[in-house]
């Protein structure tokens, strides 16, 4: 009898109509909770992870016993306090870029280097009489005549990355309402770098990303957060993020039976104890906000698989995972089937799954490695943390036989989560928080200088399926006012903002929902601005912009 690889049937269920429910089942109130008119609980809760074998409303329960301290902390924070954080770390990061700059300007230690700083040096001094602008350009076009080799062109784009840091939102466009006069106050716009790892507009293009993709949530049916890891990497390169991202673009593929579209991000996160020791500090795994064309199974009853009862939704899920550890795998799962399904006939394709008996061969005999390599038994829930820890009773055999059990788990399977998305603004925020997590490594200039190198023009969002072709644009730019997060609705409602004029930092101030406002006193005294010759070159006619050499924007 040929051996069959699983299969499962997603049933479409009646929805109310958007976007009162997302996807979820209702059911009954559980002892201690309550349903809130939407269908949902009122204090819902999203569990750590889905990796067990556990039904998926016992992870609905109310957490409010569970809540540790940090989460705590995190709830009385205020505006204020958050965008204290974000100014130290880009201190910090500030500093390492300047360290990076000088680094590699102390390398150019031959005589052609040195001339060609002496001369560079020479030709950036302003001229008498000549205005900053002209100066600009002129050291633009002394550039382009005499581009720089080796460590000097590191330097210099080291110097411009911690200038642009420098002089992030140093300086802020005020606008006033012309519609409704002095009714309304003066709203202040900063002005950023868009650098890769600048906390300050990483925060800003979120909220711009948040904004896009919170339009597109009427459009979805049944919502579900995957996340996908590889193991972690000693170093990152452009191809560590290339190569993630077409595994992603595979897997997506091989699901569009089960997804109709979404959005998927990459990110990265520095762990610095492993730094330290030399180890594999670099994580990337990629978060996706799928819009399923059926509801996960959620039912209790366990089914034979492979020789032991599971529920459905364990059984999909090590099936996806089996099919992400074959793409990210260079072991002896690695193995792809040779032949390609067909890729519009949907009975087609299943009966192409089921005829394929290498793959269901691999995949049993992985199922049955997985459970005999688990290391369940060795671990208990610890409720404070939410998340299985390891138990204190092991003994010295027990220990051994556990580290061995996880450096095979560690080689031969992967962390795919799944979850059904129970709070918008939660799965949102998820997917498009910040990129890169600076706070673990903006103080350690080689692995800024690392990541900014791999990172370089490499886009981080990536739309598919229904969802394809939305753009997602999270450049400031200070002209459109309309995608700008923090822009207040004026009195009148009409909403007719007009730029009048520049402002350091000192005159604006944050209110306690984080928008920010022109001091009154300062736009009596100073309508026009108080930067009297402002270095904003966003602010020029888009006809006197100079562009970029090539080897700057590269």
């Amino acid at each position: 009898m040929p051996l069959r690889a699983p299969t499962f049937d997603m049933l479409e269920r009646f929805a109310p109509s958007r976007p009162l429910r997302l996807g979820t089942q209702r059911r009954r109130a559980r002892q201690g909770e309550r349903l809130t008119g939407a269908g949902g609980l009122a204090a819902a809760k999203r569990p750590a992870s889905l990796d067990t074998e556990k039904d998926l409303h016992a992870t609905s329960v109310s957490d409010h016993a569970e809540k540790t301290l940090w989460h705590v902390l995190q709830e009385v924070k205020t505006e204020q306090d958050r965008y204290q954080e974000r100014i130290a770390l880009h201190r910090k990061l500030t500093r390492t870029a300047r360290e990076i700059w000088e680094e590699w300007r102390a390398k150019g230690v031959d005589d052609e280097s040195r001339a060609w700083w002496e001369a560079f040096d020479a030709a950036r001094r302003p001229l008498e009489g000549e205005a900053s602008p002209d100066t600009y350009r002129r050291v633009q076009a002394w550039l382009k005549a005499n581009k720089p080799q080796g460590s000097c062109a590191k330097a210099i784009r080291w110097e411009r990355r911690w200038i642009g840091l420098e002089q992030c939102q140093k300086q802020w466009i005020g606008y006033k309402a012309g519609c409704c006069g002095d009714r309304t106050g003066c709203v202040a716009v900063p002005v950023g770098c868009n650098h890769r790892l600048c906390p300050l507009c990483a925060w800003h293009r979120s909220q711009r990303a948040r904004i896009t993709v919170k339009k597109m949530y009427d459009r979805l049916t049944h919502p579900v957060l995957i996340t996908l890891t590889i193991p972690n990497q000693a170093t990152i390169r452009k191809h560590t993020f290339n190569r993630l991202k077409q595994c992603v673009k595979v897997w997506l593929s091989q699901r569009k039976e089960f997804i109709a579209g979404g959005i998927y991000a990459v990110e990265t996160t520095y762990n610095r104890a492993e730094g330290m020791k030399g180890g594999k500090p670099w994580h990337v795994h990629v978060h996706i906000l799928a819009d399923m064309k059926a509801p996960l199974p959620i039912s209790k009853q366990p089914r034979d698989f492979y020789g032991a009862p599971m529920i459905p939704f364990t059984a999909l899920k090590w099936w996806w995972e089996f099919d992400w550890l074959q793409l990210t795998c260079a072991g002896q799962w690695g193995r792809r089937p040779k032949p390609e399904p067909p890729k519009r006939d949907r009975k087609k394709k299943k009966a192409w799954r089921l005829a394929n008996s290498d793959y269901a061969f691999d995949f049993e005999r992985w199922v049955k490695a997985k459970r005999e390599h688990s290391t369940k038994w060795a671990k208990r829930y610890d409720v404070g943390a939410r998340k299985y820890v390891l138990r204190d009773d092991l003994s010295p055999a027990e220990m051994a036989q556990y580290k061995r059990l996880e450096r095979w788990n560690a080689l031969n399977t992967r962390v795919v989560d799944m979850r059904p998305v129970l709070d918008r603004d939660g799965a949102v925020k998820e997917v498009l928080k910040y990129i890169t997590k600076c706070s673990d490594f903006c103080d350690l200039p080689a692995a800024v200088e690392g990541f900014c190198d791999a990172a370089q023009s490499v886009r981080m969002y990536q739309t598919f399926g229904s969802w394809y072709g939305l753009n997602i644009d999270t450049d400031f730019d200070p002209n459109h006012l309309d995608d700008w997060p923090a822009m207040p609705t004026c009195a009148c409602g009409t909403n007719h903002w007009e730029r009048i004029g520049v402002f350091y930092r000192r005159d604006c101030r944050m209110d306690s929902q984080g928008r920010w406002w022109l001091k009154r006193s300062i736009t009596r005294n100073h309508v026009g601005g108080t930067v009297p010759r402002p270095t904003i070159r966003a602010l020029d006619p888009p006809e006197e912009r100079e562009t970029e050499p090539e080897w700057i924007t590269a």
